[in-house]
């Protein structure tokens, strides 16, 4: 693999721009190639020219010879040995100035020179912040340590107060035996308020150590990344110019480069250390091993998914025969009747969620092909998430139940005690059964996430909004179709087949635009909470607006198909025209951060993952189909559907697609967010408040503690007795 590859794919994304540019160097090295072919160029037509002149001039002075080394630096060849062994730095650093080298080999040197002090300057203070966060982090131990003291003595003095004569036999309190973590406590500290801001702080704690261990690894690797930058362009530098006196440039340049702090410090590597030994004491109960095991990061992506794919394709394959039976079954005696069509308008929603698992994976593995860390941007634990490959898989068990599910139903030789209605109940409840399962397979941790995602959606409004909240509903609002279909489910449940249509028939109902207007509602309960949290009109007001005209179109909508009025249907074309534009409008402006002013990117942003192509491509397929609603106003005229049901359920596929092109740019503007902020890991917050005690009360604060610990015992001792 070719560094600049290998640097791609190992380099932390949000920190992109304060690596080494080893590609701009590259380039840089090219230029200096070619200066010095030009020079060379040049000066053998000026010897042709004066071939005679030439010849006089070399037999006069042979052993004055000065030889340009590749069109960057003249060297003498009567230099002495001194010249080639400098003494010191000192000397190097002058033999190079006084080298007469060329100006691009000199604005390459500088390059590089800017290149590594931008590297180390962000090394160095992100070393800084690292090391104030651990000192953060053993303080909120100490609290909790502390808490831990407190809660114990207060068991023990009740258990001392029923009438407990001889004093417990156990274990020393946690304060007791982890007194090495008061003891390098780098500052005294006092618990504003031993209640934690969170119920379980120890969890809390946790995470944030996971995180911050995670952090220190990313340094780690990122002076390893420019350190191996730096003496692979030096290298290839040396191999491009062919100096006859090789590598004096590179060792005058590496000697001064290796008295940054990015060579010289070792801090990483000892925050690494405290981290793991203050780890494996507190939650790990000095198992190391178990310690390092939670601490340490899997390369999830080196694993063989080889047998997951291979899954994947067993069950699309099975799957495919039963769906083309079904449909040739079905279809074959033209349209089927109104009770057969609305058990296919349930597994018509059935399949949206379906096809957009498999739309879902195709996201990762674009999202993967261009580094968009879309594991921080979901707050996911980078140890335990669930890959493309995972998501394919849970698609095609879903597809392969799908398809022979619809199968059964429609083919009554198979089971023809089980009333057609019932098989789509048995789906439901069986893919229920998956998703809430509790033993640990099927992907349990995956499957916990997305429940308990799907539990803050429901209650939009009372928990602060996160990423995932809205980009999933959001998600949920282009499967208004599954809303309604499900909606059927229930009525076909409780009513005998032969009589779904006289019962279950929904076109002229008030209930379908309730039902149909759940995901935006949602949605405007969390731009408003969002609001509530930070009282910015822009963007959460005037992005409540979008999901308010929306509701408006279900509703007028619902109106103009009841009522039947002209007028009512005028409004309802008026107000959809209306609510599109301005949901195209946020879309590229804001969900997608388009269309801005900037040198670097015509219409786009300033910084940019993908392709421009695919952007201005995504700008206009998003056009055309949030106007798929424009195939509604009259599908007798298109002469290609002959029940509007079908061409309904096509306008639910189409936009399926739309939201899986948004999504693919959302998620990006979301990364390049992180990437401005240089985030490369969840910031957790602390469960603890703090007060950090000045270092001229910390003896009298010890001494307040001292005293205090002594009159609690003695009191437990007063009870005793």
């Amino acid at each position: 693999m070719k560094f600049a590859k290998y640097l791609a794919e190992n380099s932390v994304p949000e920190w992109r721009s304060r690596y080494v540019n080893y590609r701009q160097l590259k380039k840089s090295i090219k230029k200096v190639v070619a200066a010095r072919d030009k020079a060379k160029r040049a000066k053998d037509s000026s010897a042709q020219s004066s071939q005679e002149e030439s010849l006089q001039s070399l037999e006069g002075s042979t052993e004055s010879l000065v030889v340009q080394r590749d069109g960057s630096r003249l060297h003498s060849r009567a230099t002495t040995n001194e010249s080639h062994q400098p003494k010191d730095d000192e000397n190097l650093v002058l033999m190079l100035e006084e080298a007469q080298l060329a100006p691009e080999e000199v604005r390459f040197f500088q390059q590089l020179d800017r290149e590594l002090r931008k590297a180390d300057a962000f090394f160095l203070g992100k070393e800084q912040d690292a090391s104030r966060r651990l000192e953060d982090l053993r303080r909120q131990c100490i609290i909790m340590e502390q808490r831990q003291t407190r809660t114990d003595r207060r068991h023990s003095d009740t258990e001392n107060d029923s009438g407990s004569d001889s004093p417990q036999e156990g274990p020393a309190p946690r304060s007791v035996q982890h007194d090495e973590i008061i003891a390098d406590a780098p500052a005294a500290v006092e618990a504003e308020n031993f209640t934690p801001v969170v119920k379980n702080p120890r969890s809390r704690l946790q995470k944030a150590f996971l995180e911050y261990y995670r952090l220190l690894e990313l340094l780690k690797n990122f002076r390893i990344i420019n350190q191996t930058s730096l003496t692979k362009i030096l290298k290839k530098n040396e191999k491009a110019i062919n100096w006859e006196i090789t590598g004096v440039g590179s060792e005058i340049y590496l000697s001064r480069a290796k008295s940054l702090h990015l060579f010289t410090s070792n801090k990483v590597e000892d925050l690494i250390a405290e981290t793991e030994a203050l780890y494996t004491e507190v939650f790990a109960e000095g198992d190391r091993h178990s310690a390092m095991r939670k601490l340490r990061i899997p390369d999830l992506k080196a694993q063989s998914q080889g047998f997951t794919s291979w899954r994947t394709g067993l069950f699309v394959g099975l799957a495919i025969p039963a769906i083309a039976l079904t449909l040739r079954k079905t279809f074959t005696g033209g349209i089927p009747d109104e009770n057969v069509a609305l058990i296919l308008l349930i597994y018509g929603g059935f399949s949206i969620p379906i096809f957009f698992l498999f739309y879902y994976s195709m996201l990762l593995v674009i999202w993967a092909r261009y580094h968009v860390n879309w594991v921080l941007v979901f707050e996911l634990d980078p140890r335990d998430y669930l890959p493309p490959e995972g998501f394919s898989e849970v698609a095609s068990i879903l597809l392969f139940l799908f398809a022979y599910n619809m199968y059964f139903a429609m083919d009554d030789n198979i089971f023809p005690f089980i009333p057609l209605n019932w098989y789509p109940v048995m789906l439901l409840l069986l893919i229920i059964v998956i998703l809430i399962n509790p033993f640990n397979f099927f992907h349990r941790s995956s499957r916990k996430w997305f429940i308990r995602t799907l539990g803050r959606i429901t209650f939009s409004g009372l928990f602060e909004v996160q990423f995932r909240d809205f980009f999933i509903t959001d998600l949920l609002s282009s499967m208004t179709y599954m809303f309604v279909s499900m909606q059927i489910l229930v009525c076909t449940t409780f009513h005998q087949f032969d009589r779904l249509a006289d019962h279950c028939e929904f076109s002229h109902s008030w209930v379908v635009p309730f039902i149909t207007a759940i995901p935006a509602t949602w949605r405007l309960l969390q731009c408003l909470r969002r609001y509530y949290d930070n009282r910015l009109v822009h963007p959460h007001l005037t992005n409540a607006v979008k999901y308010c005209l929306s509701l408006s179109v279900v509703f007028i909508s619902a109106a103009a198909r009841i009522n039947g009025s002209t007028v009512a249907r005028v409004f309802w074309i008026l107000s959809a025209i209306f609510a599109s534009m301005y949901a195209y409008a946020w879309d590229v402006l804001y969900d997608w951060g388009l269309l801005q002013k900037n040198k670097y990117h015509k219409y786009l942003r300033k910084v940019i993952v993908y392709p421009p192509w695919l952007y201005m491509t995504s700008i206009g397929v998003n056009f055309l189909l949030r106007l798929s609603w424009v195939f509604l106003l009259s599908p007798n005229n298109w002469g290609v559907f002959n029940d509007a049901r079908i061409l309904i359920y096509v306008q639910a596929l189409l936009e399926l697609f739309r939201r899986f092109m948004w999504s693919i740019i959302r998620m990006e503007n979301e990364h390049t967010n992180n990437i401005g902020k240089f985030r490369a890991v969840t910031e957790v917050p602390l469960p603890f408040r703090v007060k950090i005690i000045p270092h001229t009360e910390e003896m009298a604060l010890e001494k307040r503690r001292r005293k205090v610990t002594k009159d609690d015992d003695e009191s437990a001792e007063d009870k005793k007795n």
